[in-house]
C-alpha cells in the first residue's frame, strides 16, 4: 500500500506518497497515487493506471525509510517555495496592475458624467400637446419595426437646438429616409417624454416638406 509523508512547512502542511517495495521507499506514480489503478476511460473496461502500467511507481530511485522522510522533506521545502514565489509575483502583478483599474474606473465615471451632462442638454420642442410644429434635423435614426399592424418606420431627427423628435410613420416618404440625412416635417406634437436620460417629443401624422 502507498504510504504518506507528510511535512509542515511555514504553517503548510505538504503530502508526498511513497511505495514500498522490499524494504525500500520510491516515489508512487503521479496518476494513480500509487495505487497502480486509475479510471480514465471505461470504454478500456480496465482500471490500470496507463502511466505506470500497474506498477505503482514510475522511477527506480529507491530510499531508506530515513531517506524517504528527508526526501519527501527537502520536496515539501521546494513546493513551499515555488508556492511563495509564485504567491508573491501575483501580489506583484496585482499592486502593479492597480494603478491601470483604478486609472480605468476613473475614465469611465468621467465618460458616464459627460454623457450625463450631453443628454441634460437636450430638451423639448417648445409648446404644448397637439401644436403643429416644423422641425429640420439631422436623421439619428431610421429603422423599421414590425408591428401588429404591420411594418412601421421609426424615424428620429436631431435639431440644431438640441432637441429630438421622434415619430412612427408608415408614409410613402419614410422608406426612403436614411440615418444622417437632413430632413424638414411637419406634424403635430403628441407628448413630451424621455429615452435614456435624454429630453424627446413625440409626434404624430408628420409630413416631409
Amino acid at each position: 500500500m502507498p504510504e504518506t509523508f507528510l511535512t509542515l512547512v511555514n504553517g503548510t502542511e505538504y503530502c508526498s506518497t511513497y511505495v514500498r517495495v522490499a524494504s525500500f521507499y520510491t516515489p508512487a506514480c503521479k496518476r494513480c497515487d500509487g495505487s497502480g489503478k486509475f479510471s480514465y476511460n471505461n470504454s478500456l473496461k480496465s482500471d490500470r493506471c496507463f502511466l505506470c502500467e500497474g506498477a505503482r511507481y514510475t522511477t527506480n530511485v529507491a530510499f531508506t525509510h530515513e531517506e524517504a522522510t528527508e526526501n519527501a522533506r527537502a520536496r515539501a521545502v521546494a513546493k513551499d517555495k515555488r508556492d511563495t514565489k509564485a504567491k508573491a509575483k501575483r501580489q506583484t502583478e496585482w499592486v502593479e496592475g492597480q494603478a491601470k483599474r483604478d486609472a480605468d474606473a476613473l475614465a469611465h465615471e468621467a465618460r458616464v458624467e459627460a454623457q450625463k451632462t450631453e443628454k441634460a442638454a437636450w430638451g423639448h420642442l417648445p409648446g404644448t400637446v397637439g401644436d403643429k410644429v416644423k422641425v429640420t434635423g439631422t436623421v439619428s435614426i431610421a429603422t423599421n419595426l414590425d408591428t401588429q399592424y404591420g411594418t412601421s418606420r421609426l424615424i428620429a431627427i436631431d435639431t440644431a437646438d438640441k432637441q429630438t423628435v421622434k415619430m412612427f410613420t408608415t408614409a410613402g416618404w419614410c422608406w426612403d429616409v436614411a440615418r444622417g440625412d437632413t430632413l424638414t416635417i411637419q406634424a403635430t406634437i403628441k407628448e413630451f417624454g424621455e429615452w435614456e436620460g435624454k429630453a424627446e417629443t413625440l409626434l404624430l401624422r408628420p409630413k416631409s416638406v
